[in-house]
């Protein structure tokens, strides 16, 4: 994952260097041009993600614009807006209105682990949804437990991972969340741990259903 600070730079590196190739530029160099509007193009899609509003803006311009041509007034004025959208992204990541990458990546995977869960459940398969909602919860506060400076692995054997039950602990001690979301997250962890171990009779269909969309709720309440 590229920390928000590299993205920064990455993106200030790419504006000036288009800057400085419209500023000088020449027909004879417009494939330069366009190779670095494309390297631009590119870096704005590594810094956002499906659905996002400078995603959108950008592909309405890729759309209207053709290409590069011979002329210095049809370079700037396609490759201007490419440069003014990049620069809005970089002020929001630089002004921190703009979430952190990592969250919105991750953000976005469990959306799509959870919609695996969602789907075994409505094909009946309680017991193959509980483990993956609750492995994507287990999962989950791990990364808000890195977020948080807070160790994911044992003093004693550093190779070895804290459990998801004592990590709840200390997400809670360090204020992360409160006493009623770590007793929320107790429950459904318990869900999960009966399902692994094919105790599937202590736990109904309703409740995956809620586990499901509890975690689901948990994982934007408390992004990581």
């Amino acid at each position: 994952m590229v920390a928000v600070e590299e993205m920064i730079e990455q993106l200030s590196t790419l504006i000036k260097e288009c800057e400085e190739s419209l500023s000088s530029f020449h027909p004879y160099w417009w494939e330069d041009l366009l190779f670095l509007r494309y390297r631009l193009h590119a870096a704005i899609y590594r810094c956002t993600i499906p659905g996002d509003s400078y995603r959108k803006n950008l592909d309405d311009v890729v759309f209207t614009a053709v290409t590069v041509r011979d002329s210095p007034d049809i370079a700037s004025a396609e490759t201007l807006p490419f440069i003014a959208i990049a620069e809005a992204l970089r002020a929001d990541l630089r002004d921190g209105g703009f979430r952190s990458v990592s969250e919105l990546i991750h953000a976005d995977m469990f959306s799509d682990l959870l919609e695996i869960a969602r789907e075994l459940y409505e094909k009946r398969h309680k017991d193959a949804a509980a483990v993956q909602a609750g492995t994507a919860l287990e999962l989950h506060l791990r990364l808000l437990a890195e977020k948080h400076n807070i160790e994911t692995v044992t003093k004693k054997n550093r190779s070895r991972s804290k459990s998801a039950g004592d990590l709840n602990v200390e997400l809670r001690k360090a204020g992360v969340y409160g006493e009623i979301e770590q007793q929320y997250v107790t429950a459904r962890l318990t869900i999960r741990n009966f399902a692994v171990h094919c105790q599937f009779n202590k736990y109904s269909s309703d409740q995956v259903g809620e586990l499901i969309s509890g975690v689901r709720e948990f994982v934007k309440s408390f992004p990581a």
